[in-house]
């Protein structure tokens, strides 16, 4: 079992969660980030990840030399924390595009039901990117079922303010500021999210 431990600030990686379009249902994700809940993986989900890690370099390396020929830097060398200390990432990579900066986000799937180029959870994580990095544009590049694809995804400023909006009362509510079932931003839900959040039995 993994310790349970409470967060104070959010992921990229988990905010999707938060308006039903990520891996777990709000309710979880709040749950693992109050540390009611551990984050647990099985042996096929972390033997996925452990892979993954291996590839991620050799990935970067294709983009930066193949397709791009550009160099790609920063990648994954620093955690910071954006939106007024909020949001805690790390970015994959940082390359210039067109003689501005841009992002690269890396990612290596094998889904069936999606290119991950085309999922929302991952505009979203990209978007809290741009937020705290403060740039225009990222790279969404990486292996999908063993073929490289990319995309470049813009800034969307909606997309922005409904992230600051979540962001804000989700860790609100982990400070105990905000009710997480009572006031839960259900309209954010609805416009981007595919599950529901239920109240506890």
């Amino acid at each position: 079992m993994s310790e349970t431990k409470t967060r104070y600030y959010i992921t990229p990686s988990s905010v999707a969660s938060y308006f039903g379009c990520g891996f777990n249902s709000p309710e979880d994700q709040f749950l693992i980030d109050s540390g009611q809940e551990a984050s647990d993986f099985d042996d096929d989900s972390k033997l996925r990840m452990a892979l993954g890690n291996h590839l991620e370099d050799a990935v970067i390396e294709y983009f930066q030399e193949q397709v791009f020929h550009t160099p790609i830097t920063n990648r994954n060398t620093e955690t910071k924390w954006g939106y007024d200390g909020k949001i805690r990432y790390k970015i994959d990579g940082m390359m210039t595009l067109g003689g501005v900066p841009v992002i690269f986000e890396n990612k290596i799937s094998n889904a069936q039901s999606y290119k991950f180029t085309e999922n929302v959870g991952y505009h979203m994580q990209v978007q809290s990117y741009m937020l705290c990095e403060d740039v225009t544009k990222t790279v969404l590049g990486g292996l999908y079922q063993g073929k490289p694809i990319w995309k470049v995804i813009d800034r969307n400023e909606e997309m922005i303010e409904d992230i600051k909006h979540m962001t804000d009362f989700i860790v609100a509510a982990l400070n105990g500021l905000v009710d997480f079932y009572n006031d839960y931003p259900v309209d954010l839900l609805e416009k981007y999210g595919i599950a529901k959040i239920y109240e506890p039995i």
